[in-house]
């Protein structure tokens, strides 16, 4: 379906929230059905589009990493190894792989993106006028099915989930070491059985 909405040229939609390059992903109907993080825009990666990006030589220590022990690009990977391991769909990890991908609204060195849309100011990536490299080429990452979600965790009282829920998101994050879980990267949506209730969707693993 993704595919077909790049066949028609439309436009993936850069999220503006968080610190990587993430972009939805559309149908021929220009409805959003995927979510696509490259590698070389997570933090810390040659394209990262948020400022985010080393100043210096690679380096064999943590210093710029989002993560301990995850080097810049190794994130899409994380995201495919959760859904691999939530075995049955136990913990609602929507069905992601690793994909390419190739459109010239990428981000490329912070060049297509103003500084009030959280483009990098400043750095190698800083938005002053210079050669700046428009190809095309592709690039990989992690594409993940969009999930339709009422809320983020954000906005929801816990009194809404059963402890089931909750439980599910604990077993699966003691399994991948993922000790980064908050709020905002649990989306919330209505229980289809119970209206008054809600399923936890994890994402950003």
């Amino acid at each position: 379906q993704a595919r077909r909405g790049f066949a028609l040229g439309l436009k993936p939609d850069l999220v503006l929230d968080g610190s990587g390059g993430t972009y939805f992903l559309h149908d021929a109907r220009k409805v959003r059905v995927a979510v696509f993080k490259p590698a070389d825009e997570e933090p810390y990666a040659v394209n990262n589009p948020r400022g985010y990006v080393s100043q210096g030589p690679a380096s064999t220590d943590d210093s710029m990493s989002l993560r301990r022990g995850i080097s810049p690009g190794e994130l899409c990977l994380r995201e495919v190894a959760a859904f691999l391991l939530d075995h049955d769909g136990f913990s609602s990890v929507p069905l992601t792989t690793l994909a390419e991908a190739r459109h010239h609204a990428f981000n490329t060195n912070g060049s297509r993106i103003k500084v009030n849309e959280g483009g990098a100011a400043i750095g190698s990536h800083c938005l002053a006028p210079k050669a700046v490299d428009l190809s095309t080429e592709k690039k990989v990452g992690s594409i993940q099915e969009f999930v339709r979600a009422e809320y983020s965790m954000d906005d929801l009282s816990p009194s809404k989930l059963d402890a089931d829920e909750v439980h599910k998101i604990a077993i699966l994050d003691i399994r991948i070491l993922n000790a980064d879980r908050n709020s905002a990267n649990l989306l919330c949506r209505r229980n289809q059985e119970d209206p008054d209730k809600f399923e936890l969707v994890p994402i950003d693993h």
